[in-house]
Formats: structure tokens, sequence, C-alpha cells
């Protein structure tokens, strides 16, 4: 008769299994669970790049064609103002004629308006162009921020630190252990109906008395016997936000000595 402890076992192994597909599968892994399809780390990475281009591109497009608008206008404001400048000429030397000198002078004064009104709507176009390049650069920033939160996901070294803060976004943790008690905390669980789960990589962790949540369980509920000179490699989840904690031990005695 299959006992209790080896029912655990074997559905805290294919539990492990699931995970280690997660973690290691390629960008078309798709892996099926008791709570439905979850994909890999490398396709959903893929998924989120491919979006993150989709999101960047049109506002890089429209920040290019906002700055060539920009740059268009300021050179009608140029144009128009060299006509004003050419208009005030011709009102200078048609002072000098004796019969025609006023109807030149009046000509060459609504040249110069036209040219000046001509400058001016120019000069407001350039700025209307400005703002919609600056508005594009900004929604382009905005764009690349909310790429790079896709993908974000790190490493995260505790150094001398007890805290997984998985609020960092990480969904692997390491830390090097020393002699002596240390008490483990994990904060910012997903909220419950969510899957949260990371990997803790421990280093020497059996040199250390470590001290874990009570929520924590283990296979049968008995921590196991951790390698102090080498790495363990331990899995953790919660589906309830972190109330109730399932982990284990999926690689055991890495890299000894190292």
């Amino acid at each position: 008769m299959t006992t209790a402890l080896e029912t655990a076992i074997e559905t805290f192994s294919t539990d492990l299994g699931l995970a280690h597909d997660i973690v290691h599968g390629d960008d078309t892994t798709v892996v099926t669970t008791d709570g439905g399809d979850v994909n890999s780390l490398a396709k959903t990475i893929a998924e989120a790049e491919a979006t993150a281009a989709a999101i960047i591109a049109p506002s890089t497009a429209a920040a290019v064609a906002a700055q060539a608008g920009a740059e268009a206008a300021q050179t009608a404001a140029e144009a128009a103002q060299t006509a004003s400048e050419a208009a005030e000429g011709t009102a200078v030397a048609a002072a000098g004629s004796a019969g025609d000198a006023q109807t030149a002078a009046e000509a060459a004064q609504t040249g110069a308006e036209t040219a000046q009104g001509l400058a001016e709507g120019a000069r407001d176009d350039a700025v209307t162009a400005q703002t919609a390049s600056e508005a594009a650069q900004t929604a382009s920033e905005t764009a690349r921020d909310q790429a790079q939160e896709i993908v974000g996901e790190t490493i995260s070294d505790l150094g001398a630190g007890t805290e997984i803060d998985l609020g960092l976004g990480a969904s692997w943790f390491k830390k090097t252990f020393a002699a002596g008690a240390v008490a483990m905390t994990v904060t910012n669980w997903k909220a419950a109906g969510t899957i949260s789960s990371f990997v803790l990589e421990a280093k020497n962790l059996g040199l250390a008395t470590p001290t874990w949540p009570a929520s924590r369980h283990w296979a049968a509920d008995v921590e196991p016997v951790f390698s102090d000179s080498a790495t363990d490699l331990i899995s953790v989840m919660s589906g309830d936000g972190g109330v109730t904690v399932y982990a284990g031990v999926g690689l055991f005695g890495l890299n000894p000595g190292a």
C-alpha cells in the first residue's frame, strides 16, 4: 500500500519536474499543470520581447516623423525671413524712384507684412512640430520602460541579507551561508490564486542553522540535510499568497568544494 509519505514525495517530485521544465524549457515550451498551461521562462521572455518591439516601433517612427516636420517648419521660417528682408530692400530701392516710389513702397510694405505673417505661421508650425516630437519621444521612452519591466527578471544575490523579496521581480536568489543561526524570510508573495515560485541557490547551507517561516512545508514535513561544502538548489512555491509554502531540494551537492 502506498503511504502518505510516498505519495507526498511522488507528488513533490512531479511538481519539481514541472518547475524544471518551466525554468529550463526553450522558447516554444508550454508546461501543462493542474492549474492550466504555463509558458516556460524562455517562451515568456520571447513573447515579452516581441510585445516590447511592437510597442516601441510606432513611437519611434512617430518621433522621427515629428522631428522631420520640425526641421521642415524651421526651413520654411528661414525662407520667410529671407523674403521679408528682400521686401525691405525693395522698399528702400523704391524710395529712390521719383514717380512710383510711393506705390513701390506700399507694395514692398505689403510684401513685408505678408512675409512676416508667413514667418510667424512657420514659427508656430515649428513649435507645434517640436511639441509633437517631444511627446513622441516621451511615448517611446515610456514604451521602452514598459518593455524593460516585462523582461526584467534577474538573479538576485542576497549577500549578507536574509530577506527574499519577491517584489524585486527576480525568480532566482543566491546566498552563501556561514556557520551560525540564520532566519530566512520571504516577502511580497503574489496574491492568493496566483502562483509564486522561486529558486534559492544555497551554498554551504549545511554549515548554518537555518530557521524558516512556519508556513514552509518540506516533504513529509522533514527538513532536508543540506550540503556544507557544496551548493543545493531549493525550489519554493505557493498558490495562496504565502500562507502555505511548499519547498524541496531539486539538486544536492553541486560544485562541491568551490
